[in-house]
Order: structure tokens, then C-alpha cells, then sequence
């Protein structure tokens, strides 16, 4: 006999914001600069409620559905939330062009939000700089060298359990970008590092809480080549070593007395929905002046589907094609998705679930430009 629980969530959520900058250009002592001033603002509502209900157990090899409404909900497994995030925040960054071949980014922004909850009388303010630097070399035409670093914040999630800090992170980032075959060929290569504390997790019992640190370390490459005028075509790969540097939850195990919560650490372990390989290719032709047609692969590697690393989905291979017909203004593209019909699983909730994946699939878009 399989034991089932259903989540029942009703979520509804309102942003309205914008964004006001200028830029600003000046020469002081032989430097060049172009300054961007701006300034965010948005309100985010998020009104939700997650409900909990106990299911009559089925058999897993002769299955016959007895579930039927009303349901039974546990009223010490629900969770809700009414909460409304104020954001003000202005930013400066300032490129400075230092002679012919070095370039200098400095900036730094300051988020002022205002968290607040009704539901559970909950009210903070959360006040944080994020300073940002960077460099690009470029010692000849076809070669360019960068490097940047900077801090983020996010305000935390409505869903959290327990004590509600800002999310924090820092990325570090290396990288060489080239020129080849008279330009033919573009090629980039990038090391990065990012850094997460304070981040939302779902344990084991479907409940989010900010109890986790992790850090994703990799390789990103793409290769993109235009060998004529009607051809086109773009590869990508990254690897990606991601871990969890602090996570702990309860689970709850069965024995003789009943289900009694056990604490575990996962620390050490890959964090959910984090492959460790992508690529991508994807080319287009031109087919005379009014057809394009276009194809290409994506793989994914496998995946853990929750932080306890008990399950994990294989990798999965996707072909799509594409055909364009433009005719002045206006446009169609047709796209098929999946033409393979490829079988593989996606994203769940929690660690006992996972979606099967869309086959295959047909897309078609009228456009015009005005």
C-alpha cells in the first residue's frame, strides 16, 4: 500500500515597479568615463495559502483510485502567508576607459526593502550595499580578457518558516573572449564562483525553510560561427560543481511508537535540480530571402530531485527544429519541440515528486512590425 498526501496550494502574486537612469559621460585627467545613475522601485504582494490532506492509501500494483472530496486537511500542516515587499534602490556605475585597451567597472547599489506579513504580524527592514568591480584587457582587436566580482541580495521568501533573513551571495568571475577566421568564429570561456547564504529550501516534509549555504563552482563555453552570410551557428557547454556548505532537516522516520522526527545533515551533498553537464547546439540556414530554417539539441545531465541525494533523474537529450517565412513586415515561425518525443522527468516539489516532461510539441507565431 502506497500512503499519499495532497498539496493544495492557492497562490496569487502583484509586481509593479519601474526603472528611471540616465548616463552621464565626462573626461577627468585622461580617464573617460560614462556614469549610469538609476533608481528601482517596486511592490511585490504575494497571497497564498498551502494546505496539507491525507489521502486514502492505494495499492502500487493494482491501483484503484478511492480519493473523493471533501478532502481531510491537517490543520497543523498548513501554511499561509499575506506579505507585501517595498523595494527603493539606487545605483551607480561608473566605466572608466583607462588609455586604448583597459576598461574599469565600479559600482555599487543599496537596496532598502520594507517586508512585511500580516498574517503572522511580521515586520523587517532590510538595508543592504552591494558593491560590484570589474576590468576587460583587450591587447589586440580580437582578444579581450575580464574579470568581475560583486555581492546580490533578496529579500526572503513568503513561503519560509521560521526566521526570515535577507539571502546574501558573491560571484567571482574570470574569463577570455576571442575573435577567429577573420571573424567568422566568436569563442568565450568563463571560470566563475558563486557563493549563497541564507538560502529558502524545502526539507524533507515540504516545508521551506532558510536554513541552507551552498556554492556553485564551473566552466562555461560558447562557440558561435558564421561561416557565410546565410549560414549560423551557436554551441555552448557548461559545467557546473555545485554543494551544499550548510543544510539540515527533519525527516520523519517510522518506527515501533510511530513517525518520529530525526534531524540529518546533508551537508556535503549536491543541491536539487543542479546538473553537472549542459551543452547546447543549435543552426540556422537561410533559405533565399524569405525562409530560415533552423535545428538543434539540448541535453541535460541527470539530476538529485531533493537535497538528501536519495533520488535522481536521468539526463535527457531534446531536438527541436524551427522554420521561418517573413514576408515584409510581417512573419510565421513554426517550432517543434521535442520531435523525438524524448522521455525524462523535470522539476517536482520536495523530494518525493517529480513532472513528466512536455512531448513533443507544436508552436506557431504570427508577427508584425509596425
Amino acid at each position: 500500500d502506497l500512503v499519499r498526501t495532497l498539496l493544495d496550494l492557492d497562490d496569487r502574486q502583484t509586481i509593479v515597479g519601474n526603472q528611471i537612469e540616465a548616463l552621464l559621460s565626462l573626461d577627468t585627467g585622461g580617464l573617460r568615463h560614462q556614469l549610469l545613475l538609476g533608481f528601482e522601485f517596486s511592490s511585490h504582494t504575494d497571497d497564498f495559502t498551502l494546505d496539507v490532506a491525507v489521502l486514502p492509501t492505494i495499492d502500487l500494483f493494482a491501483p484503484i483510485e478511492t480519493a473523493a472530496e471533501p478532502l481531510f486537511f491537517l490543520p497543523d500542516q498548513a501554511t499561509a502567508g499575506q506579505t507585501t515587499a517595498l523595494t527603493q534602490a539606487p545605483y551607480l556605475i561608473d566605466h572608466i576607459t583607462v588609455g586604448s585597451r583597459l576598461g574599469l567597472f565600479i559600482g555599487a547599489r543599496f537596496d532598502r526593502v520594507d517586508y512585511q506579513d500580516e498574517l503572522s504580524s511580521t515586520r523587517r527592514d532590510y538595508q543592504q550595499f552591494s558593491p560590484m568591480l570589474g576590468a576587460v584587457f583587450t591587447p589586440n582587436d580580437d582578444l579581450s580578457l575580464y574579470a568581475n566580482t560583486g555581492r546580490a541580495f533578496a529579500a526572503p521568501s513568503a513561503r519560509i518558516s521560521g526566521p526570515r533573513d535577507a539571502e546574501e551571495s558573491i560571484q567571482y568571475e574570470i574569463g577570455v573572449k576571442t575573435l577567429l577566421l577573420s571573424g567568422k568564429l566568436n569563442a568565450q570561456i568563463a571560470l566563475f564562483n558563486l557563493a549563497k547564504d541564507n538560502i529558502a529550501i524545502p526539507d524533507d516534509n515540504g516545508i521551506t525553510q532558510q536554513i541552507g549555504d551552498q556554492y556553485a563552482r564551473g566552466l562555461e563555453l560558447e562557440v558561435i560561427a558564421r561561416p557565410t552570410q546565410d549560414w549560423y551557428a551557436q554551441a555552448s557547454y557548461a559545467y557546473l560543481n555545485a554543494e551544499l556548505t550548510r543544510f539540515s532537516e527533519f525527516v520523519l522516520t517510522p518506527t515501533s511508537e510511530g513517525f518520529v522526527p530525526r534531524l540529518f545533515d546533508r551537508t556535503g551533498n549536491r543541491p536539487a535540480f543542479a546538473p553537472e553537464h549542459l551543452w547546447t547546439l543549435w543552426a540556422a540556414r537561410d533559405l533565399g530571402a524569405h525562409f530560415t530554417l533552423a535545428g538543434g539539441g539540448r541535453y541535460v545531465g541527470s539530476q538529485f530531485v531533493a537535497e538528501d541525494n536519495s533520488y535522481q533523474v536521468d539526463g535527457a537529450l531534446t531536438i527541436d527544429l524551427g522554420l521561418t517565412y517573413r514576408q515584409g513586415p510581417g512573419h510565421l515561425r513554426i517550432n517543434l519541440k521535442n520531435i523525438l518525443s524524448s522521455q525524462y522527468e523535470t522539476r517536482g516539489f520536495g523530494a518525493s515528486s517529480v513532472i513528466p516532461a512536455t512531448p513533443f510539441t507544436l508552436k506557431a507565431t504570427v508577427g508584425y512590425s509596425l
